[in-house]
């Protein structure tokens, strides 16, 4: 699913359970905010096919600069692949990034990648606990914001809280 105008577009990456539905709302907002946004779902293996697809209809629709967003396996595939796309990434959102994804290593890839990421997790997650998100933000040498939250929410769920964060992100990183 691709959806909205312009050249700067949010490749967005699902759960492992979710699918096209489960960041709709965002995806719509971010699209009437004027970003070209890219979905896929269910997964299919090998996992790095839907990532890349994803991007690739972005960059072939028109998207320029193009910020990776995942929730958990989601993320950390967006971690993950990030430093081989091309053209690279814009910027990489993390919501409890697990440290890989099947043979997909975030921890490598966050390491990899130079550009902006924001690393959103709780302290208490049981896929992907805050020292989980504390130790990709030591890995990698580009900008980073760290965003740990007490509990143990997990990807989405970590949503409600975090949407302004995540627009500000999108916005901060696209408009240069």
């Amino acid at each position: 699913m691709c959806h909205g105008p312009g050249s700067r577009g949010v490749a967005i990456f699902p759960q492992s359970d979710g699918d096209l539905c489960q960041f709709a709302d965002l995806a719509h907002h971010l699209a009437d905010a004027g970003y070209r946004v890219a979905t896929f779902g269910p997964w299919s293996s090998p996992y790095d096919r839907p990532v890349a697809a994803t991007y690739a209809a972005l960059t072939a629709a028109g998207a320029q600069r193009v910020v990776l967003l995942g929730a958990s396996q989601g993320a950390a595939l967006a971690l993950a692949t990030a430093p081989a796309l091309d053209p690279r990434p814009a910027g990489v959102v993390s919501l409890s990034a697990e440290s890989t994804a099947g043979t997909f290593d975030a921890l490598a890839g966050v390491a990899a990648y130079p550009g902006p990421v924001l690393l959103i997790g709780t302290e208490n997650d049981m896929y992907a606990p805050g020292g989980v998100t504390r130790r990709m933000a030591e890995q990698h040498a580009g900008d980073e914001q760290v965003l740990l939250f007490p509990g143990g929410d997990h990807g989405i769920q970590l949503l409600p809280r975090t949407q302004e964060h995540i627009e500000a992100f999108v916005d901060r990183v696209l408009s240069t």
